[in-house]
């Protein structure tokens, strides 16, 4: 089995402590992997929502030429209304990333829901950072990823009301068939 060099209980302080840092109260962090290889594949950071947080979403034309709202943000959150506009503004004339080419404008949205995403937190990379963390955490369970299996799922970790961080997810074996042969 893999060894990590940090145990669960120092990880799970080091993901506390990056939440603190990022100022959020939850994190999700969608990971898959088996034969070989795997990790982390999404990590998103929330907090409890503010009275008027809004998330920008982008506007682009379609293939037919209609404007479409992408339903999933991709900056903020945002303060306020104002701020968001703004923000829209300089990510328009800021030289685009390749995600944000076909982007037109900008659209400030009010978040509706208890928690709303930090789309702009740096939770790092497989190197250092939340992601690492996790990644970390996961080898305690997966090791080096290597094996006939597969697993896939979301870690879970919340500052309040527990401080407490938590799996779910799938695993699957594959079986040999034993009745394959000869016909």
């Amino acid at each position: 089995m893999w060894e990590t060099t940090t145990s669960p209980s120092s990880l799970k302080e080091g993901i506390f402590d990056e939440l603190r840092r990022l100022g959020a109260t939850r994190m999700e962090a969608a990971y898959s992997g088996g034969n070989d290889e795997g990790g982390v594949d999404d990590v998103t950071v929330l907090r409890p929502a503010g009275k008027s947080d809004y998330l920008l979403h982008s506007v682009r034309k379609s293939y037919a030429g209609e404007l479409l709202t992408d339903s999933y943000p991709s900056h903020g959150p945002y303060p306020t209304k104002k701020d968001a506009v703004a923000a829209g503004k300089v990510l328009i004339t800021s030289p685009p990333s390749s995600r944000d080419a076909s982007v037109l404008r900008w659209e400030a949205i009010k978040f509706e829901g208890e928690l709303v995403p930090l789309l702009d937190a740096d939770v790092g990379n497989y190197e250092k950072g939340l992601t690492r963390l996790v990644d970390d955490l996961l080898s305690v369970d997966f090791g080096s990823w290597a094996g006939d299996f597969s697993a896939s799922g979301v870690v879970y970790a919340e500052l309040s009301p527990m401080r407490r961080v938590w799996r779910k997810g799938e695993v699957s074996t594959y079986v040999s068939d034993e009745s394959a042969g000869e016909y």
